[in-house]
């Protein structure tokens, strides 16, 4: 149609006639002429004018693009220049690689189409073929084939497993929505005893300025009278501290603590950091504080009431 060349055909005693050597998946404006063979006369008004569009050529530049875990979009020809044409159809289909499952899609009126309906994560052997529709054949006969995988689904709902000092093994599954995870602490090498009473002390661990809280990690403390007769526990779940009552006045105890994980309950460390902390004489009103440093120093503040 852009009037570039002209091609002609010539049917002597027949209604029908082939034109040969046009462009591949080019359009053109059909006339027809009746002509007497011996006056030479050609009568051409009454004849309908009609338009037609040649096949492509085969599909050596097919796309994949738009990649969803369950579509694509392909297309063939230059994206600058798509070859559409009203009487071509293009029919695309997607078959898995292990021949499971094949998906197709149409398009009459563009070069593209969407396959739908796809498996994420799946490798997809994708095919083409541009067919008349008036005529019903195909081009070509042995179609082009590319390959496109499909994305893998979103991540949902998080398994995590083996939660150690510095790693997480973590895994996922479609479902419903992300779990954070936070790894174990580390040792309890800064334990702290604090506001002493005689029946009672504060313990924690961790810089006292930036305090090691985490809503998925619990601190379980004990502490056990020197000579082992008696065992107090607490856990702080949304703190680095708890406060261990019950306690015997002019005691020493050993007071030792790990840090487990909610989801897990591994304990972090194996062998739990100790220290010493003795319980003020019954009628101490005043607490003092007492805390161990990983070095192994001691510092030790009395803060007595007056007698």
């Amino acid at each position: 149609m852009d009037g570039e060349a002209t091609f002609t055909c010539t049917a002597l005693g027949e209604t029908q006639c082939t034109f040969t050597g046009l462009h591949p998946d080019t359009r053109y404006n059909i006339t027809v002429a009746a002509c007497s063979v011996v006056t030479e006369e050609c009568f051409s008004a009454w004849v309908p004018h009609i338009t037609a569009s040649t096949l492509p050529t085969d599909i050596n530049q097919m796309h994949v693009y738009d990649i969803t875990p369950t579509s694509f979009k392909v297309s063939w020809g230059s994206s600058q220049v798509p070859m559409e044409s009203p009487i071509v159809e293009y029919h695309y289909f997607a078959m898995a690689a292990d021949g499971e499952i094949t998906i197709n899609c149409t398009a009459r009126y563009e070069t593209h189409c969407i396959l739908r309906g796809l498996h994420p994560d799946t490798l997809y052997n994708v095919t083409g073929v541009s067919c008349t529709i008036f005529t019903e054949e195909c081009s070509p006969l042995s179609p082009a084939q590319i390959t496109a995988r499909t994305q893998p689904a979103a991540p949902a709902h998080f398994q995590v497993t083996d939660v150690t000092l510095t790693t997480v093994n973590a895994s996922w599954m479609p479902s419903s929505a992300p779990l954070p995870v936070t790894t174990q602490p580390a040792d309890l090498n800064q334990m702290q005893v604090s506001d002493i009473t005689p029946t009672s002390f504060r313990v924690s661990w961790g810089p006292s300025r930036i305090p090691s809280e985490d809503p998925f990690v619990e601190h379980h403390y004990s502490a056990t009278a020197a000579e082992g007769e008696n065992t107090f526990k607490c856990t702080a779940s949304y703190g680095t501290h708890c406060i261990l009552r019950g306690l015997h006045p002019d005691t020493l105890y050993n007071v030792t603590g790990v840090s487990c994980t909610i989801f897990t309950e591994d304990c972090s460390p194996l062998s739990p950091a100790m220290i010493t902390a003795r319980t003020q004489p019954a009628g101490m009103h005043r607490p003092h504080t007492l805390s161990f440093e990983a070095s192994g120093r001691c510092t030790l503040a009395f803060l007595l009431a007056h007698l």
